[in-house]
């Protein structure tokens, strides 16, 4: 008996007498209704191969480390700069040196003398190589030197304050409890 070959897919090849496929009568032959199962299962588990694959790569690109790595929340001591306006939109700006920043939630960053950001204030200031003085500036951003602050007044005008006025406390720093890595600076 010769044998005819029934490709369904790529992957499925059915091998069948050609009598099976062949019906004399008009009643159904049961080797071609199972081979149509058949046929139909090794299309279906085709697809299903297929979207196993395709739910596999989604999980995959979901979870990728990338996209789920934690965020370790932080306290930082901004002994460099501060700017109430970070990187990120309502976060401010923290970095205990010139190179590493870190974004952290505003409303959690104080001084030693529990004032919080938009009440610190630098005293005796003045313009950078002037004899204009302000005797109090409203610190929006600092960079902190070796003997005195660098601050941007809420106003958008720079001020310099020394470290040694008398009564100013212009030596002080934010301390942020709620930040997070945001990035090195060249």
């Amino acid at each position: 008996m010769t044998e005819a070959s029934v490709p369904v897919t790529r992957e499925c090849h059915l091998a069948l007498p050609i009598s099976a496929i062949k019906s004399k009568n008009s009643t159904p032959n049961p080797i071609a209704l199972i081979i149509s199962k058949s046929a139909t299962m090794c299309i279906m588990n085709m697809f299903q191969r297929a979207y196993t694959t395709f739910a596999l790569l989604a999980l995959f690109v979901t979870f990728h480390p990338g996209q789920v790595e934690a965020v370790e929340i932080t306290t930082k001591e901004c002994s460099y700069h501060f700017n109430r306006v970070g990187s990120a939109e309502g976060r401010a700006s923290c970095q205990y040196n010139d190179f590493v920043d870190f974004s952290c939630d505003p409303n959690s960053c104080l001084t030693k003398q529990d004032h919080a950001f938009e009440n610190v204030y630098f005293y005796g200031c003045h313009v950078p190589g002037s004899i204009v003085t302000r005797p109090s500036v409203h610190a929006a951003q600092y960079y902190r030197r070796d003997t005195y602050a660098s601050v941007q007044d809420w106003d958008g005008s720079w001020w310099d304050c020394d470290f040694n006025v008398p009564q100013s406390n212009n030596n002080q720093y934010l301390t942020c409890t709620n930040c997070y890595y945001a990035g090195t600076h060249a």
